[in-house]
Formats: structure tokens, C-alpha cells, sequence
């Protein structure tokens, strides 16, 4: 029935040719530039049937250093294999039919509108992964959605659906972050900050929030609980871009917190995902020097609070130290020798156990001290904090990662 329609509807659509709109090298294509994708995808199906053959998917993905785009054509001649290939096929008919009636779908509903398919939603999203790097176009491009995930808050004011005007830094709750929002943004927004603070975990956002860490410093305040999804690393894009601000990260002092961080840095090497957006994140913690400084008085982190590091993560580390793709940022590879050697790892949110009690991690991030954003005079040009303060010690550089 899919080629059956796709066949009736590239009939009925003259201004939707293949040769003018079907663009490959786009990540942000058009509802008609998609059809026009999923409809050329079909023909060479029936080609390669005509054959008694089976059509392989062309995978577009990145090389580990994000700077060549490569395809790698995934087969499907094992009987195993069948079964995902099916999947495929059968994901592709409900974004065609998504895509021709102009409807736009989260990935929750369809996986429950495809639950009998695919066992979970992991699955689900892979696939969806999986076509969006067929197609070489963001998610959005399929009319998908992911449901909102990240969050924001801070010095930044936009324009709503209804011209009002919503004022982050009044908010004790994040904002979530969906399309539509950052549709908004995009078109009518203003902002006094003076850089963007991305972090790692949610619970460290809520408390950066209830202290309301702007008023320390002013900044936006931002993130994608974990690994952020595609409108999260979206947003930050483009107000570093609208706004000309810079972009810092704060993230777990372990293996996870490093990927997080690559994540925002790189994305995915799915052309598919956010290829296009590499955000400039500057590691402004936690590192190995601020774990020293925190161990010693007056702070003095409880020990209960360091976890040990497994052969797994010991091995890991070691993996990255050696790859190709972190050998031009000697001074990351330096950082997590420190931290293979330190042998133990710091969460963030474990910095309110210390003798300062729950407004540690507000002070670490917003007030006093050589690390603290609000003693800190951002130089754009060099991208380094100078503090105002004697007792600071000078100034510290941001790993550029």
C-alpha cells in the first residue's frame, strides 16, 4: 500500500520532482523535499526487486573527527537481519503518510502506535535515527518530535504565540524546552547576559534555580537532563549565535560528564541527529584542579562522596587519552590522565554533602573563589575568566575541549 500511494501521490504532485528537490547535502529539508526523498527511496526498491534483489540503506554518518561525511551501505541478506529491514519500511510509511498529511507526531506516540513492532522505545528511536541518517535531515524534517527534555531559565525574555512577554528570570522552575519555543525565541527575544551555563544533571538545574544563580551572575541558565535531545543542543546554538555569547559547561567529574560534554560539543555522528550544530562548550568544570581545592579546609568534601573508579572506567578513559579524535586538545587529554590517575569520580549534586551545607554548589557556580563565575571578567577574544579579586589567584583558563 505504501508504494501504491507514494506511486498515486508523485503523480498528482508535479512541482514535487526528484532532479530539483531531493537534496542530500541539506540537513533541514522541506515537507516536499522529504516526500521527494521517500518517494526515490521506493523506486530503487522496485528496481532492485525487479533484480530479485534487495535495496541496502545508505547510512550518511561523520568520520570520528566530524569533518567528512561518509555513506556506509547497510545490507540486509541475512534471514536476522530481515526483521529490522521490515521495521524500516514499515517506520518509513507512517512518516510518508505523517509528511502527506501535514501532521507532525512525537516519538512516544509512535512507538504506541507502532508498539506491536518494536519491543520498546529505544528501538523505536534508533530506527527513527536510522532513517533520519537515510535521508541525511534532521528529525524535525520526518515531521518527528521528541517530547520536551531539556530545560532553561535566566536572563532571557521572549515574546509568546500571543505576543506576551515571559521573563525567564522571574521562573523558580525551568522552562521546557520544545519547537515551538524555540520557534519564538528565534523570531523576538532579548537577553542582558553575559554567557550561557550549560549543566549536566537536573537536579543541579533546580538548584541553580531555587537560588536563582542569575541574580549572582548574570547568565542563561540551561539542560538536557543527561544527554541532551536535538531541540536542547538547538536552543543553545542559537542563542550563543543570536546573543554572541559564550557557552560553559559544568558536568559530573567522571567518564559519563565527559561524554556529556563531547555530546554538546560534537552531537552525533548521525548525519541525522544535529550533525550541522557544534557548539562551542568551554569545560568550565568540574575538574581536577577544582577537586583539590574542594578537598581542602574550609570546604572539605565529605569523602563519602567520591566514588571509586572501576577497571571498566579506568579502561575507558584510557581508550579516549589514545584516540585520534582528542589528540589536537593536549590539554583534554591532560585533564583525563589527571583524572584515570585520581582513581575516583564527583557528582555534582554530591557537593551539597560538604561541611558548607546545600549552598555550596550555588557558590561553587555563582559567587567567591578562583573558580567562581561571579568573580570573573569573560574575555571574548581569549576566552578567559580574569578575576576581580586578589584572593582569586589571577586567572583561569577554560579547557576548550
Amino acid at each position: 500500500s505504501l508504494f501504491y500511494n507514494i506511486i498515486n501521490h508523485h503523480r498528482m504532485e508535479e512541482e514535487c520532482t526528484l532532479d530539483e528537490e531531493l537534496q542530500f547535502g541539506a540537513v533541514d529539508l522541506n515537507s516536499n523535499q522529504t516526500i521527494a526523498g521517500i518517494e526515490a527511496l521506493v523506486l530503487d526498491f522496485l528496481i532492485a526487486l525487479k533484480r530479485n534483489e534487495i535495496l541496502p540503506f545508505e547510512m550518511n554518518e561523520f568520520d570520528s573527527n566530524r569533518s567528512t561525511m561518509t555513506k556506509r551501505k547497510r545490507d540486509f541478506n541475512h534471514v536476522r537481519s530481515m526483521d529490522s529491514y521490515s521495521k524500516v519500511w514499515m517506520l518509513i510509511q507512517m512518516l510518508y503518510e505523517l509528511l502527506i498529511q501535514s501532521k507532525v507526531s512525537t516519538q512516544r506516540d509512535i512507538f504506541y502506535s507502532m508498539i506491536q513492532h518494536f519491543p520498546d522505545q529505544k528501538s523505536l528511536n534508533e530506527r527513527v535515527l536510522d532513517v533520519a541518517s537515510i535521508f541525511t535531515c534532521a528529525r524535525r524534517s520526518l515531521n518527528v518530535t521528541t517530547s520536551p527534555k531539556g530545560v532553561i531559565a535566566g536572563n532571557l525574555i521572549y515574546y509568546d504565540g500571543k505576543n506576551n512577554e515571559q521573563d525567564l528570570s522571574r521562573i523558580s522552575v525551568g522552562l521546557s524546552i520544545f519547537e515551538g519555543l524555540i520557534e519564538r525565541i528565534e523570531e523576538c527575544s532579548t537577553s542582558d547576559a553575559r554567557c550561557i551555563l550549560v549543566v549536566e544533571k537536573e537536579s543541579v538545574f533546580n538548584r541553580l534555580c531555587e537560588d536563582k544563580i542569575w541574580e549572582l551572575f548574570p547568565l542563561i541558565l540551561m539542560s538536557g537532563r543527561g544527554f541532551p535531545d536535538q531541540a536542547t543542543r538547538l536552543l543553545l546554538n542559537k542563542l550563543a549565535n543570536r546573543f554572541d555569547l559564550p557557552v560553559l559547561g559544568l558536568f559530573d567529574y567522571n567518564l559519563g560528564g565527559f561524554r556529556v560534554l563531547m555530546n554538546y560539543k560534537s552531537g552525533s555522528k548521525r548525519v541525522g541527529l544535529d550533525s550541522e550544530r557544534s557548539i562551542d562548550v568551554k569545560w568550565l568544570g568540574l575538574r581536577y584542579e577544582q577537586i583539590e581545592e574542594l578537598r581542602k579546609p574550609p570546604i572539605e568534601l565529605k569523602n563519602s562522596i567520591f566514588v571509586e573508579s572501576s577497571d571498566r572506567d579506568i579502561s575507558q578513559l584510557e581508550s579516549l587519552i589514545r584516540s585520534s579524535e582528542l589528540q589536537e586538545y593536549p590539554e583534554v587529554i591532560e585533564e583525563l590522565r589527571k583524572m584515570r590517575d585520581l582513581g575516583f569520580s564527583v557528582e555534582l549534586q554530591a557537593m551539597n554533602s560538604s561541611a558548607q551545607g546545600h549552598s555550596l554548589l550555588t557558590d561553587f557556580t555563582g559567587d567567591g573563589g578562583a573558580f567562581f563565575i561571579s568573580s570573573l571578567e569573560f574575555d571574548l577574544e581569549s576566552t578567559q575568566f580574569e578575576s576581580n579579586q586578589a584572593a582569586s589567584g589571577g586567572s583561569i583558563s577554560i579547557l576548550h575541549s
